[in-house]
């Protein structure tokens, strides 16, 4: 409660939108289960009020010896008394007799009788054994209720809907028979594994389960869960460290809070310490956690007005030239942007408009700044700088196009990749320009629109070229680890469905492969590897493409700190030399250059054998200084 109240006190209406369904499912699901435990409980209340009319109407007759007329005069009274309940007829009063006495007192109490019978005579267990079955309620692990699902559904299905009858936690060996909570489970299994490895005998140990500590006062325990991997010894001055991983948290998880305000309890580690999160990092973790994305709420009064037809129609254009014989080609504009994800309609309120998805890729400049003014686009070409220039050329909000995602991409893609090399290549007899590199750039630029947060307060989607790279900046920290991203297979985009209207005309992967692909073509061409830098403070992500020099060699630094410059070279030594156990990122903090050519100037040093690591090269280690 403390949590939704919290949510709508911090949330303006309309950034409510992106969580407010999930919020509404959680809610509903939690109703619902509700209702099915009271129908439950009530179920078994009428059964029992059934079997007492029945003993007493019983012993009544055996004391009294009434007959039918007496049935029939209860019924009328009853019905009187209780006129809103039915089920006090002649005929049912007979059936609670024959119910009393067909099922006495001790049977009603085993749980579902007639496998609890059974059970003994098939598996042939002992009457101990079986009263202990019982009392851990078996049947919920290994029986299945009443059902019709062998008749009515496949082999493979109905197997499968009768385990969704099932306790699917087996705790037997705990030997609980009373009502257990979440505590008592977590100490009996606890105690079962600390017997179960002193049985193993030598080699085996339990070290502990949780791990104290106390914050302002209130005691808290940590779970120790952790693998084998998540664990290394390394040498720090001649001794043995352990040092611990720590994953962070998944992104459906976040924000992890203390007490009950996610916007007072919520922390995050930045290096060395850790930092209370901001309202804004608070309230970008929770529209993370949504499994539906953000792109894809109505944006309340925003029609087919608003969106701009030229681009509209450029995309439909090109959507056409790859799917030909695609249905919605045959649609109108209105059911065309609905079955894209552009339009929507509320079936509660009935309302309809343009989603965020709809109006950021079609919309008009005007419309989206009014929506999004917190959001902008900026592109600038940094290359081949002469005397005092910033920069050669610049696409930002100058009232000469649209400014939207499809304008945007469709602009700068060219200005991005014209002068990159294209090796000369032939398929057949045709010479294809369009390279993995350029392909690559493609990917990458996807990427940033994808995952986009377009809800923080000053979010810049920037695309920058310069002499020795290509950097490509969105809005929003990583929402999965930077090293799944590296390997692969995992996509979770931000905008799902301005994902898809890309992917629709040919751009962008949504199978976790796009990363791995691009770091493939840049090793192809030998042209460095591409980098990924999380900024976390200023919740932004960067994407660095090194690409050669009009010489032919390789650089990797930022313009205005060349990797070959021999003052910054020895700045970073005295760095080194100062603080043995600086980090690479400490390092591009205090320079002012990128982390790229900060570890050139690393592998330099140690190329020059003036610096050397010890222990990982991670977290832990440190620099011997060799001069």
């Amino acid at each position: 409660m403390h949590l939704v109240a919290s949510l709508f006190s911090f949330y303006p209406l309309f950034l409510l939108f992106d969580i407010y369904p999930s919020l509404l499912r959680q809610i509903k699901h939690r109703v619902s289960f509700a209702q099915q435990k009271a129908m439950y409980a009530a179920n078994e209340e009428l059964l029992r009020m059934n079997w007492d009319i029945g003993e007493m109407l019983t012993k009544s007759q055996e004391t009294d010896g009434w007959g039918k007329k007496t049935l029939q005069r209860l019924t009328v009274d009853l019905k009187n008394e209780y006129p809103e309940r039915k089920g006090f007829s002649v005929r049912n009063m007979q059936c609670m007799m024959q119910f009393y006495n067909e099922y006495n007192k001790e049977l009603t109490m085993v749980k579902v009788g007639h496998f609890s019978i059974a059970q003994p005579l098939v598996a042939q267990l002992k009457n101990n054994v079986n009263t202990l079955a019982i009392k851990l309620e078996y049947y919920g692990k290994h029986g299945a209720l009443a059902n019709n699902f062998d008749t009515t559904l496949p082999a493979t299905e109905a197997l499968e809907v009768k385990s969704l009858l099932k306790d699917p936690y087996i705790f037997d060996m705990l030997t609980f028979t009373d009502q257990y909570d979440e505590r008592d489970i977590e100490i009996g299994l606890i105690k079962h594994i600390e017997k179960f490895l002193v049985e193993m005998g030598a080699g085996f140990a339990f070290m502990g389960r949780q791990y104290h500590i106390e914050v302002s006062g209130d005691d808290y325990y940590i779970d120790m869960l952790m693998y084998d991997s998540d664990v290394e010894i390394t040498t720090i001055d001649g001794k043995s460290i352990v040092c611990i991983h720590v994953p962070q948290a998944d992104w459906r998880m976040k924000p992890v809070f203390l007490n009950e305000n996610p916007y007072k309890g919520s922390f995050k580690r930045n290096h060395e310490g850790d930092y209370h999160c901001t309202e804004m990092e608070v309230r970008a973790m929770i529209r993370d956690a949504n499994e539906d994305g953000n792109d894809g709420g109505l944006l309340d009064a925003f029609t087919l007005d608003d969106i701009d037809t030229n681009t509209l129609h450029g995309y439909r254009n090109q959507f056409r030239i790859l799917n030909a014989d695609h249905d919605w080609n045959d649609k109108d504009d209105k059911e065309f942007l609905r079955l894209l994800g552009g339009y929507t309609k509320n079936r509660q309120t009935g309302k309809e408009g343009l989603t965020v998805a709809g109006l950021m890729m079609f919309g008009t400049g005007l419309a989206i700044r009014e929506r999004f003014g917190n959001f902008r686009m900026d592109y600038l070409d940094m290359s081949h700088l002469e005397g005092e220039e910033r920069y050669r050329d610049r696409l930002t909000y100058d009232g000469r196009w649209e400014n939207n995602l499809y304008q945007f991409f469709r602009i700068v893609m060219p200005k991005l990749t014209f002068d990159l090399p294209h090796p000369f290549h032939l398929e057949g007899y045709q010479r294809v320009d369009d390279t993995p590199q350029m392909k690559a750039v493609r990917e990458g630029f996807t990427n940033s629109i994808i995952h986009s947060d377009l809800f923080l307060d000053s979010g810049i989607l920037r695309i920058e070229k310069h002499d020795d790279c290509l950097c490509l900046r969105n809005p929003g920290n990583l929402k999965l680890p930077i090293e799944n991203i590296y390997e692969g297979g995992v996509s979770k985009a931000r905008n799902p469905r301005i994902q898809n209207m890309l992917r629709m005309i040919g751009y962008g992967e949504n199978i976790g492969s796009g990363f791995p692909k691009i770091i493939s073509a840049w090793q192809k061409a030998g042209w460095g590897k591409p980098e990924l830098i999380d900024k976390y403070e200023l919740q932004e992500v960067e994407l660095r493409l090194p690409i050669p020099n009009e010489t032919g060699g390789q650089t990797g630094g930022q313009t205005g700190g060349q990797t070959g410059s021999p003052k910054t070279i020895e700045k970073v030594f005295e760095l080194i030399k100062d603080n043995p156990y600086i980090t690479r990122q400490e390092l591009v903090d205090k320079i002012g250059i990128k982390a790229s050519a900060i570890q050139k100037h690393i592998e330099k040093l140690k190329a020059q054998k003036r610096i050397e690591r010890v222990g990982s090269s991670t977290f832990g280690g440190h620099w011997d200084i060799k001069e």
